[in-house]
């Protein structure tokens, strides 16, 4: 908007017309709709779905505006310029202008992820086709951030996972909260019983395992299982004095999907499992 305001220094401002307010509607529309969703937040879902690719929108058109306002300005002056003195001036803004062109062309080049979609990519296909041969209504126990791809890409729910994790509603979270809990004690305890008791209590049926998850630096590293504490501290500790959980114990006899990184248990092998 600040650039029509020049038409004589813009002469192509003269050529745009009326409907380019309707950027400016939709930048005022996405910031307003913002600011009502923080006023009765979660009631419009998220902010920023409001904002964030509607502004993205924005932005691209009124660019590309501006700078064919600006590349055209730059070849009018070198055409003004030019005279029987000066020769080549013409060509100077031709010159620019394939410059700049060249460059809005290439620059993508250097980023490493462009356009940034935000998509999530799951890369783990053999997984998911496991999960998803499984009965649709099974449960899967998980802190794994492979769990956040599972109901999208095998269609099955999971107990909790990070992706949605969001306090929408506080009686929403305290429940959510309160499985994730249940869920680092369990996989931590060194108590194979405590484990058992988990899976009864909110009828699990499998397991998926990161194979790292039995470092004290999977814990650290991950600021989602961070903050339910003093569980995660907790089994950090165990971790760190070499007191490993028990269900590392029954891995390979209740195996029934592994790959490189992750590893699935069943449940009802993991039931019948001793004790000791």
């Amino acid at each position: 908007p600040m650039l029509l305001r020049f038409p004589s220094w813009l002469p192509l401002v003269k050529k745009v017309r009326g409907e380019t307010v309707l950027l400016t509607q939709l930048a005022l529309v996405s910031v307003g709709m913002f600011i009502m969703a923080h006023a009765v937040l979660f009631r419009l879902h998220l902010p920023s779905r409001y904002s964030k690719h509607s502004l993205r929108i924005v932005l691209v058109l009124a660019a590309a505006i501006a700078i064919t306002l600006l590349l055209d300005a730059i070849i009018q002056a070198c055409q003004r310029l030019a005279s029987p003195r000066i020769q080549g001036k013409p060509v100077l803004g031709r010159a620019i202008v394939t410059l700049v062109g060249i460059a809005l062309i290439l620059s993508p080049l250097g980023f490493h992820n462009f356009p940034k979609t935000n998509y999530e990519v799951g890369r783990k296909h053999g997984l998911y086709e496991f999960f998803a041969k499984q009965p649709n209504d099974i449960l899967i126990a998980s802190l794994s951030k492979e769990a956040d791809f599972l109901p999208t890409f095998s269609g099955r729910s999971v107990l909790v996972s990070r992706e949605y994790g969001i306090p929408y509603h506080t009686n929403y979270y305290n429940q959510f909260r309160n499985r994730a809990i249940d869920l680092i004690q369990a996989q931590y305890s060194p108590n194979l019983a405590e484990a058992k008791h988990f899976i009864r209590q909110y009828n699990i049926d499998f397991w998926l395992l990161d194979k790292e998850a039995f470092n004290p630096e999977y814990i650290a590293d991950n600021r989602w299982i961070m903050q339910y504490q003093p569980v995660a501290a907790e089994a950090q500790a165990r971790l760190k004095q070499a007191i490993f959980p028990a269900i590392v114990n029954v891995i390979d006899s209740c195996s029934v999907f592994e790959t490189e990184e992750v590893v699935v248990l069943d449940t009802e092998c993991l039931a019948i499992t001793s004790n000791s």
